[in-house]
Formats: C-alpha cells, sequence, structure tokens
C-alpha cells in the first residue's frame, strides 16, 4: 500500500522525472506481483504514453510470459532487469509463481519426487530454499498434502 502512495505523488509532484519510467515500471511489476491486481496493471499500462521506455517494455514483457505460461522466462528476467530495484518484486512474483505451479503438481500427481518437484518449481536444486518454500506452501495452503508425495 505504501508503494501505490510512493507512485501517486510521483504523478502529481515529478511528471517529468527522469526516474518517472523506473517508478512506473516498478509499479508495473509490483501488480503482477499480486495476482488480483492484474485488471489495474492494464488500465495503468494506458495510462503510460511511452510504451518503448525499457522499464515499461520489461514489465509488458513480463505481464506476457505471465498471461502464456512462460515461467522459466520469468526466472530469465531476473538477469535482465533494467535497474536493481526490480529484484524485490521479481523474487515476490516468483514466488506467486512457484505457488501456482505448486497448486497444480497438488492436482496433478499423486506423488513425485522431491527432485522433481524442485525442477518444476525452478529450483536449482532441493536445497534448503526449497525445503522453506514447501514448508511456506504447506503452511498457507491447507489442500496441499505433502506426505503424498513421496522422496
Amino acid at each position: 500500500m505504501a508503494f501505490q502512495k510512493i507512485v501517486a505523488l510521483c504523478r502529481h509532484i515529478l511528471p517529468e522525472s527522469t526516474r518517472r519510467t523506473t517508478i512506473m515500471g516498478l509499479y508495473l511489476v509490483y501488480l503482477l506481483t499480486e495476482e488480483v491486481k492484474i485488471d489495474e496493471f492494464h488500465t495503468e499500462l494506458e495510462l503510460i504514453p511511452d510504451h518503448g521506455d525499457r522499464n515499461i517494455r520489461y514489465a509488458i514483457e513480463l505481464e506476457r510470459d505471465i498471461m502464456e505460461g512462460r515461467y522459466n522466462k520469468l526466472w530469465l528476467a531476473r538477469n535482465n532487469a533494467p535497474d536493481n530495484l526490480y529484484i524485490h518484486f521479481l523474487d515476490k512474483l516468483m514466488t506467486t509463481v512457484r505457488s501456482e505451479i505448486a497448486d497444480c503438481i497438488e492436482a496433478s500427481y499423486q506423488s513425485l519426487k522431491l527432485t522433481d518437484i524442485a525442477k518444476l518449481l525452478m529450483f536449482p536444486a532441493a536445497n534448503e530454499e526449497f525445503h522453506n518454500f514447501i514448508d511456506q506452501v504447506s503452511i498457507y495452503r491447507s489442500n496441499i498434502n505433502l506426505e503424498r508425495i513421496s522422496h
């Protein structure tokens, strides 16, 4: 919510700032991290006159990858972020995408090796980060039964 307030201020206070497109690109990526705000993403995009700016184009490409289910491209997009400020939102976006994939894994498989689950969730290995994510998913999602998944 605080980020939304900053963006609103930037629209009025810094209309011609050199960082304006960076802030607007960040805001668009932020909206992508909030699953329920995809319509706001498109509304905001319509208000931005220059879609050719690299910050705006970056957000548009991320949205396209999400809509087309090209989640592996999101992981690669981290290396091409126009600014390091995007990394926080990209990490949050990856968590959101991984949660969606975890839902699909639960619905699609009766059993699956942890190494295969790690690959599907785009973790390099079944490491500590992976196990923390799996624990987090099982805490917040009562419908995921990790005991059904074989090791």
